[in-house]
């Protein structure tokens, strides 16, 4: 018998299995980072001048001048309107060195009306709250001033009309 040279078949590997070309993957990678950074930068510009505390600054300002015009104490008012406003005052001839009772000097437990505050907008250096309480009903305008809140009639001309809360 002879032997047959192809018997048995010589063993073969598998198919080769074309490979993929390998794409590059840093465009896409850049692409993404591109518009994670610009996307950062716009969100950064626009919340530039909010500090996460800006509204309960704007508050407290507006719950103290509220308390200080109960109280009937023209220095403490005086001293929250803004530099344009208390100028105003001033030339006005109004007394602001008046002698008026300090928070020490109220009686223990005495508070005036109750004070509400909501609608706190803030455009920038510039704000507005509404204040209701017995009787009252407004809004009271706010422009930031060497990094502190103070009452201030004239910022309401800077406000977008979409920023003040009611008329």
């Amino acid at each position: 018998m002879t032997q047959d040279p192809f018997w048995p078949p010589a063993p073969t590997s598998p198919p080769e299995i074309p490979r993929r070309v390998p794409r590059k993957r840093w465009p896409y990678l850049l692409g993404v980072a591109v518009l994670l950074l610009v996307a950062a930068g716009v969100v950064g510009y626009v919340e530039k001048d909010r500090a996460p505390g800006e509204p309960d600054r704007v508050r407290q300002v507006a719950d103290r001048f509220a308390g200080a015009v109960d109280r009937g104490d023209v220095a403490a008012s005086v001293g929250m309107l803004c530099a344009e406003e208390a100028g105003d005052l001033a030339d006005d001839g109004l007394p602001s060195g008046e002698a008026s009772p300090s928070a020490d000097e109220q009686q223990p437990g005495a508070s005036g009306p109750p004070v509400e505050i909501s609608d706190v907008r803030i455009q920038g250096d510039v704000a507005s709250v509404h204040v209701t309480r017995p009787g009252v009903d407004t809004t009271l305008y706010l422009r930031k001033e060497a990094g502190v809140w103070s009452v201030c009639a004239p910022a309401a001309a800077r406000l977008p009309a979409t920023a003040s809360p009611r008329p």
